[in-house]
């Protein structure tokens, strides 16, 4: 349905380009095999960034105010607070992306990561 209406959209504008890329089915991958992708399975619900309990979130102590501390190892985690992932989860994220959808950024063709 989505990639039915971008096409329609892309026939209205032919000068734009237009791109979709699936980032969820990207995210659940890391969330069903995290150990494939680096992080530790103890830390596939748990924040980096935040003041403790079961999640390391706290509504009333989120990342950046008193009460919220970092991990010590980001890389590790998954998510940095409670809507955000850290830089290794979005880097993942983004070569899976790229990887998936082989896309022509900018008139370059984009390779694949297990590609030549």
């Amino acid at each position: 349905m989505l990639q039915g209406e971008i096409e329609r959209v892309q026939k209205l504008h032919p000068g734009a380009r237009i791109h979709y890329a699936d980032y969820f089915g990207s995210a659940t991958r890391i969330h069903e095999d995290p150990e494939k992708f680096g992080f530790g399975k103890a830390t596939i619900n748990r924040a980096c960034c935040g003041a403790g309990g079961p999640y390391n979130y706290e509504r009333s102590a989120v990342c950046g105010r008193p009460g919220a501390v970092a991990c010590e190892n980001p890389a590790s985690y998954i998510k940095w607070d409670d809507h955000h992932y850290t830089e290794a989860a979005y880097r993942v994220i983004a070569g899976d992306v790229a990887k998936r959808h082989r896309y022509d950024w900018f008139g370059c063709r984009a390779k694949g990561l297990d590609s030549e």
